[in-house]
């Protein structure tokens, strides 16, 4: 199938969130390591095949930034993700990603999915990752309230911002080798010490009960930013 990825509005608007990255990554030397990022409306969950299609786009980057394949030793070498594609077929990969039946897995990286009504995308990292879009008017104070303490709500700029937080959170959380914090549902993720990045559309955060699991070989630190651009609210979180 060879669906279209990008439009000029989500040209637009990844190139706008590419920026804002590069100044997060200069103030913030935490958020230097590999990490992609990939957007477009075409992905939203208004298109019914959104879900094919973010499934073939991701593929295609990972083999991108993967090296050369077993079955493909022309293939040029992007080094972002050295030890990804060692051992693997272009085979193996496609059955890894493309199958919906399962989320996706990949030995050597990590990824992270989300979509809403008017974009969809991912985010392929080196450490754990979460990633999170939403659309900055659906969050209402109401529905904050049933997943977050009155202290998270007072600490947090927006309601979609703690929202966004506490998802992408939650799906780091459930990748990291490095954390034995496994939580349940997002109310049990507790955000904290939110900071803004001067002049800039940019938040960071943190979580509470980021404790080392007993096979790591240190005591995780975990990230956060949320990324604001018109309507759209953007979220990543990262555990090293």
């Amino acid at each position: 199938m060879n669906l279209q990825w990008n439009t000029e509005v989500s040209k637009n608007v990844l190139e706008q969130l590419l920026d804002q990255i590069d100044d997060l990554a200069s103030a913030d030397s935490f958020f230097e390591h590999p990490w992609v990022v990939e957007v477009s409306e075409k992905a939203s969950a208004g298109n019914p095949d959104h879900r094919v299609l973010i499934r073939e786009r991701l593929l295609g980057n990972i083999i991108r930034f993967s090296g050369p394949m077993n079955d493909d030793p022309n293939f040029p070498f992007y080094p972002y993700f050295p030890t990804l594609g060692r051992g693997k077929t272009r085979t193996a990969l496609q059955d890894q990603v493309l199958n919906l039946n399962q989320p996706p897995k990949v030995n050597g990286i990590h990824l992270s999915i989300s979509h809403n009504s008017q974009l969809g995308g991912f985010v392929i990292s080196d450490c754990a990752v979460g990633f999170d879009i939403e659309d900055r008017n659906r969050i209402t104070k109401n529905l904050i309230q049933r997943v977050s303490s009155e202290d998270e709500i007072r600490q947090a700029p927006f309601a979609s911002a703690l929202w966004g937080a506490k998802e992408s959170a939650w799906k780091a959380l459930q990748q990291s080798s490095h954390t034995n914090f496994k939580p349940k549902v997002i109310s049990e993720v507790q955000i904290t010490n939110w900071k803004v990045i001067q002049a800039s559309q940019i938040e960071t955060f943190e979580i509470k009960n980021l404790t080392m699991s007993e096979s790591s070989s240190h005591a995780p630190e975990g990230r956060g930013c949320v990324i604001y651009l018109g309507s759209h609210l953007f979220s990543f979180f990262f555990i090293k």
